[in-house]
C-alpha cells in the first residue's frame, strides 16, 4: 500500500517537475542516456502503477465475490480450515468464527434437505501450540453438538496447499460422497480456492465473518501473497513493461535528434 502511494507521489509530483527542468538541458549537454531515462523511468512507474492496481483492483472483486458466495446444500463434507489457537487448546476467535461458520451451513442444510454433512478438521500443531488445531477444532465441535464419528481429523498440515492436499486424501479414504466446501475467514476464502483447485479438490468455499478492521490488513498480506505464488510471471510482466518504457525513451531522443 505504502509502494503503490510512493509511486504515485513520484510519479504526479516529483518526476514531471523534474523532467521540465532537466530535458532540455541534457539534450544539450548531448547526453542520449539520461534523455532516453527521463523519459522511461517516469512511464515504467505509470505502467508498473498500473499493473499493479489492477491486480488489487481484480483480486478485491473476486475476493468479495468469493466471500459472498453460498453453495448449494448438497454438500457431504465440510473442510475447516485451521489457524492459531490459545495456550490452553481453545480455538481463538478467528478459528471459532470458521467452525461457527460450518455449523451454520451444516445445520441450514440439514433444514433444507435434510442431509448431514460430516466434518473435517485441518490444522497441525505449531511450535507454541499444546495440541494440533484439528483436535482443538474437534473438541469444540463435540462441546457444540456434533457426533465424533462424524468429523474426520487432519492434523499434519501446516499450511493451506496441505490442509486441501491431505483433507483430499481423507476424504478419499473415508468415501461417503464428492461434494465437498471449505470454511476459512472471507478474506481468505479466494486464495484457498485457489489452493483447492491445485490441490484437485474441486470444492467451494464458505467464509466467516472478521472485524472491519482487521479485514483490510488481512486482505493486504492475502494479495502479497497472491503475488508471491505467481512471481515468475508477473516478473515476466514487469520485464516486458520496463522494455516498452526503454524504447519509448530510445524514440523520444531519436524524434530529438
Amino acid at each position: 500500500g505504502f509502494g503503490i502511494v510512493g509511486m504515485t507521489i513520484a510519479r504526479v509530483f516529483w518526476w514531471d517537475s523534474l523532467s521540465e527542468r532537466l530535458i532540455h538541458r541534457l539534450y544539450e549537454q548531448g547526453n542520449s542516456l539520461l534523455v532516453i531515462a527521463d523519459v522511461a523511468i517516469p512511464q515504467f512507474l505509470t505502467g508498473l502503477l498500473c499493473y499493479l492496481e489492477c491486480l488489487l483492483i481484480g483480486t478485491t472483486v473476486c475476493a468479495i465475490k468469493a466471500a459472498r458466495h453460498i453453495p448449494a446444500y448438497d454438500k457431504d463434507y465440510v473442510i475447516i480450515l485451521g489457524c492459531a489457537i490459545a495456550k490452553d487448546g481453545q480455538p481463538l476467535p478467528l478459528l471459532r468464527g470458521r467452525i461457527d461458520h460450518a455449523l451454520e451451513f451444516a445445520k441450514k442444510q440439514l433444514s433444507a434437505t435434510g442431509k448431514k454433512i460430516k466434518f473435517v478438521t485441518s490444522g497441525g500443531k505449531g511450535s507454541d501450540e499444546c495440541i494440533s488445531e484439528s483436535e482443538s477444532m474437534q473438541r469444540y465441535l463435540i462441546s457444540r453438538g456434533v457426533s465424533e464419528s462424524d468429523i474426520l481429523m487432519e492434523n499434519k498440515s501446516v499450511n493451506t496447499l496441505q490442509n486441501m492436499e491431505f483433507s483430499k486424501k481423507l476424504i478419499e479414504k473415508d468415501g461417503e460422497g464428492e461434494n465437498v466446501i471449505f470454511s476459512t475467514t472471507n478474506y481468505h476464502v479466494y486464495r484457498s480456492g485457489m489452493y483447492e483447485n491445485e490441490a484437485g479438490l474441486h470444492a467451494e468455499g464458505i467464509g466467516s465473518k472478521t472485524k472491519w478492521y482487521f479485514w483490510s490488513n488481512a486482505f493486504i498480506r492475502e494479495f502479497i501473497a497472491l503475488l508471491v505464488n505467481g512471481a515468475k510471471k508477473h516478473a515476466a510482466n514487469i520485464v516486458v513493461l520496463l522494455m516498452l518504457s526503454l524504447m519509448s525513451g530510445c524514440a523520444a531522443y531519436a524524434s530529438m535528434v
